[in-house]
């Protein structure tokens, strides 16, 4: 027969010991949650939608829709405004809100700028339904009746046209040059460049080409049930190249008066 096992019988009046000490405080711990919270804190501000607004975006088509579909919005709940009225009010915010986000951030700038990391826009913020359609047209200086030649589309995005062209302008090296020129109200240097080397290769290939034009057709996508009447209501960034311009040759089989005429 196993005995019963022995235990300890505390006696009611003992008093409990005094608590443990508690563990020291280590340092890295406290360090590593300093730099999470920093990381998290500018990062989150940059990438936040701050309301950065100035004259130059009201130049967009969009920006004119948009203000009028708001005024209207606005004065049916009863605050009574104008489109222009909104958009010296947004801009005024939007001044500020820069203002404050540079004072924010002004100290990690440097650090910002050490390691690449201060990329603070958002992808895709919004729709456009103004996008820019990449066209690229050619002719000769006169038709072979002698009368003024028509432009042949070689290219028209996305993926319409000559296939070493549709190659080169949807590489997505090259694609970055130009991407969204068609969206702004400037074109950047890069644009011309562009041109410039895209109308050398059309020459190179067509010696009978004497114009070579780049634009930007601009769409008016519609959401639906309005979707399929897309349509061309402007041109923006029109760049035209002549080859006695920019090779300093007539082209080979066409006359030359094409030299000092508009397009």
């Amino acid at each position: 027969m196993r005995p019963w096992p022995s235990c300890d019988v505390v006696s009611p009046s003992a008093e409990p010991g005094p608590d443990p000490a508690p563990a020291p405080l280590r340092p890295w711990p406290v360090i590593r949650a300093a730099l999470i919270a920093g990381v998290l804190w500018v990062h989150g501000t940059l990438a936040a939608p701050w309301p950065d607004l100035d004259g130059g975006d009201l130049r967009y088509d969009l920006a004119d829709e948009e203000l009028q579909r708001w005024a209207a919005t606005l004065s049916a709940v009863g605050i009574d405004t104008t489109p222009r009225r909104l958009a010296d009010r947004l801009v005024a915010v939007g001044r500020w809100s820069r203002r404050t986000q540079r004072a924010l951030h002004r100290p990690f700038r440097p650090l910002l700028r050490l390691t690449g990391t201060g990329q603070a826009w958002g992808l895709f913020a919004f729709p456009d339904p103004h996008p820019g359609r990449l066209t690229v047209r050619a002719r000769p200086a006169k038709s072979p009746a002698g009368d003024a030649a028509p432009w042949r589309v070689l290219y028209r995005a996305p993926g319409a046209g000559e296939a070493w062209l549709v190659d080169l302008l949807e590489n997505r090296k090259v694609r970055g040059i130009y991407d969204d020129t068609g969206d702004r109200p400037r074109a950047g240097f890069l644009w011309n460049r562009l041109c410039d080397e895209v109308a050398r290769r059309i020459f190179a290939r067509w010696p009978d080409l004497s114009v070579v034009e780049l634009r930007f057709e601009v769409m008016h996508v519609t959401p639906p049930p309005a979707a399929g009447r897309n349509e061309v209501v402007g041109v923006r960034h029109r760049r035209l190249r002549r080859r006695s311009a920019l090779l300093g040759d007539a082209p080979r089989g066409a006359g030359t008066g094409e030299a000092g005429g508009a397009p």
